[in-house]
């Protein structure tokens, strides 16, 4: 990965992409929900699934991007990357951590995948 996280914690297990699968954006602001609908996009082609950009209560089967609850300790460009078999969750305390976060989690894709 490129440029390499602070740290990583590998674990067992993969999430895995599914025409039910939604993108969850909390709160809903607009660089979020764009963030979100830039995500659907670039994984359309490789999955061939319309991934829905949503908001509302967590519910396993999503991707989560939000600015809610994250360590400002991380800064702006920070983020958090949780990858599990139920869910994965990316968390920036700004909107910019999460786009950072996104380019991570591009690169842990299988390159079928890659945008």
């Amino acid at each position: 990965m490129i440029p390499y996280p602070a740290s990583v914690h590998e674990a067992e297990g993969a999430f895995v992409l599914t025409a039910d699968t939604q993108i969850r954006v909390e709160p809903p602001t607009a660089p979020l929900l764009a963030l979100g609908h830039d995500l659907a996009a670039h994984l359309r082609p490789a999955t061939g699934f319309e991934l829905p950009v949503v908001t509302g209560a967590p519910a396993a089967g999503q991707l989560r991007l939000t600015t809610v609850g994250a360590d400002p300790a991380l800064g702006a460009e920070g983020y958090q990357l949780m990858i599990q078999p139920d869910a994965v969750t990316l968390t920036a305390p700004q909107p910019a951590g999460l786009h950072w976060g996104l380019q991570t989690l591009r690169q842990r894709l299988p390159a079928a995948s890659a945008w």
